[in-house]
C-alpha cells in the first residue's frame, strides 16, 4: 500500500471565502505605500499630464518601473513559496513527481471552480491507478466516476463517511476512494489443493466457487439491477489480508481462502477410508463432504458481507506413489486386523477347552462319589473298585466326546474306551436248561 497520510482539517467554507479578498486588499495597500515612499510626481517631469485627472495621473504612477521594483521581493517570495507549497505536498503525500503534486495544489486552491471530466476509476484498475493520481492517492476535490454495477466507498478524515452507487460523484476535500467493489457475480477455479488425511496421506481436490456481494433483503429490479447492502459493501471493502511483500489480497480472494482453509480441515479430522468408502451415516462420503464444506464456507462469508451462491468440489486425486503406499497401508491393516481375529479365535478356543476340561473333571468326580456312595448303601464294599473304575471310564468317554466339537481326537481313543468298560462289566448269567 501506498504511504498515505491524513491531512489536518480544512478551513471553513466562509473562511476560505474572505481569504482571497483580503490579499488583495493588502496587496493594494502595499503597492500605496510604494508609491508613498518613492514620492513620484510625473507632473512635474512630464508637463504633457498637466491637465490629465488626478486618479489616471495616479494609476500612471503605478505602474512606474521605481513603484513596480518594489514588487520584485513579493514576486519572488510568492514564487518560491508555490515551490514550496508544491514540494512539501509532494514529499508529505508521497507522489510521484513534481506534476502530480502541483496538480493537486490547483485542486486543493479551486476547489469545486475545477472544470474537468469525471475520472472513471473502474474496480479491476483503482489500485493501479493510485500512484499516478493524486485525487485517488490522497483524495478529493476531484469528480470521479462509478461504472454500473460497482459500487464505492470513501473515508473522510480516516472514518468510513459514504457508499457511492454508480454514477458521477464529487469528492470534498481528502476524501478518500477507500475501494471499489464489483458487485457481479463472481467466479473462481483453484486446481489441486493439497490435502492431508488424519493418516497422514496426502491427496488432492479441486474447488470450484460463486459469490458476490450480499444483497440484503433487496431483490434485483429494473432500477436497480445490482442491489446491495451497505453493511455489507462496507466489510467487504476494508477486508484486505497481506499475503506477502507489496501484495494484498482484497475480499475477491476471500472466498477462496475460505473454502481451501475449510476443506484442510475437514479432510484433516477423516481418514482416508472415510474418504473413499461408503458407511452407515453418508451413502457417498464425497458428496457428504462437499455439502459440509459448502455449509461451513457459506456461514463464514456471511460474517464477512459476501452472499456463497454455490461451491463444487472435484473429485480427490492422489499421485501414484501415494496410491501404492495407501494399498501398502491397507494391506498392512487388513492383515493386522486378521492376526487379531485369530488370535481372538484362538484364545476363546482356549478358554472353552479349559472350561469343558474343568466341567468334566467336576462331573468325573461327582460321578465317581456317587457310584461309591451307592455301593456302601448297598453294601457291596467289595466291588467299590470297579464301580470306581466303571465310572472314570464312563467320565473320560463324555469328555473325549465333549472336547471332539473343539479339537480332533486320536483315532483309537474312543474305541479303548470302550473296550476298557466292557472289560468292568460283569459277565452274563449262566442260565442251565432244566431237563424235565
Amino acid at each position: 500500500m501506498f504511504n498515505r497520510r491524513r491531512p489536518g482539517p480544512a478551513l471553513p467554507h466562509n473562511q476560505n471565502r474572505w481569504l482571497l479578498p483580503f490579499l488583495f486588499l493588502l496587496l493594494g495597500l502595499y503597492w500605496l505605500f510604494a508609491r508613498s515612499i518613492e514620492r513620484i510626481d510625473l507632473t512635474q517631469t512630464n508637463p504633457a499630464l498637466i491637465g490629465l485627472p488626478d486618479v489616471m495621473v495616479t494609476m500612471i504612477e503605478l505602474v512606474t518601473p521605481r513603484v513596480l521594483r518594489h514588487f520584485i521581493p513579493v514576486v519572488a517570495g510568492v514564487w518560491f513559496s508555490y515551490r514550496a507549497a508544491v514540494y512539501l505536498i509532494q514529499l508529505l503525500y508521497d507522489l510521484p513527481d513534481w506534476e502530480a503534486a502541483r496538480d493537486f495544489f490547483r485542486r486543493l486552491r479551486l476547489g469545486s471552480m475545477i472544470l474537468e471530466l469525471p475520472l472513471p476509476i473502474p474496480s479491476h484498475q483503482v489500485e493501479q491507478m493510485r500512484r499516478d493520481l493524486p485525487q485517488l492517492h490522497i483524495g478529493g476535490p476531484g469528480l470521479v466516476q462509478v461504472q454500473a454495477g460497482e459500487v464505492a466507498v470513501t473515508e473522510l478524515w480516516g472514518q468510513v463517511y459514504r457508499v457511492l452507487p454508480g454514477g458521477s460523484h464529487w469528492l470534498r476535500r481528502f476524501e478518500y476512494v477507500q475501494a471499489v467493489l464489483n458487485l457481479h457475480e463472481h467466479a473462481k477455479h483453484i486446481e489441486g489443493v493439497p490435502l492431508v488425511t488424519r493418516d497422514g496421506l496426502e491427496l488432492t481436490a479441486d474447488i470450484t466457487i460463486r459469490y458476490r456481494i450480499s444483497q440484503g433483503s433487496e431483490m434485483p429490479a429494473k432500477a436497480k439491477p445490482f442491489p446491495y447492502d451497505e453493511t455489507a459493501v462496507k466489510t467487504a471493502a476494508y477486508d484486505q489480508t497481506v499475503i506477502g511483500p507489496f501484495t494484498v489480497s482484497n475480499w475477491e480472494d476471500t472466498p477462496i481462502n475460505v473454502a481451501k482453509g475449510t476443506l484442510k480441515a475437514i479432510i484433516a479430522k477423516l481418514g482416508l477410508d472415510e474418504i473413499l468408502q461408503p458407511n452407515a451415516t453418508a451413502a457417498e462420503p464425497h458428496l457428504a463432504i462437499g455439502r459440509q464444506l459448502e455449509r461451513h464456507t457459506r456461514l463464514a462469508l456471511l460474517d464477512r458481507g459476501i452472499d456463497l451462491v454455490s461451491l463444487q468440489l472435484g473429485r480427490f486425486q492422489f499421485e501414484e506413489t501415494i496410491t501404492n503406499q495407501y494399498i501398502e497401508y491397507w494391506q498392512t491393516r487388513w492383515k493386522i486386523k486378521a492376526d487379531l481375529s485369530l488370535a481372538d479365535g484362538e484364545a476363546r478356543a482356549l478358554v472353552e477347552r479349559e472350561v469343558a476340561r474343568a466341567e468334566a473333571e467336576v462331573t468325573m468326580i461327582q460321578a465317581i462319589v456317587e457310584g461309591v456312595r451307592r455301593a456302601q448303601q448297598e453294601g457291596h464294599t467289595g466291588t467299590v473298585r470297579e464301580i470306581v473304575a466303571m465310572r472314570l471310564i464312563e467320565s473320560l468317554e463324555k469328555l473325549a466326546r465333549r472336547s471332539q466339537n473343539l479339537a480332533p481326537l486320536p483315532s483309537n481313543l474312543l474305541p479303548r474306551l470302550n473296550e476298557m468298560r466292557q472289560e468292568l462289566l460283569p459277565p452274563p448269567p449262566i442260565i442251565e436248561e432244566m431237563n424235565e
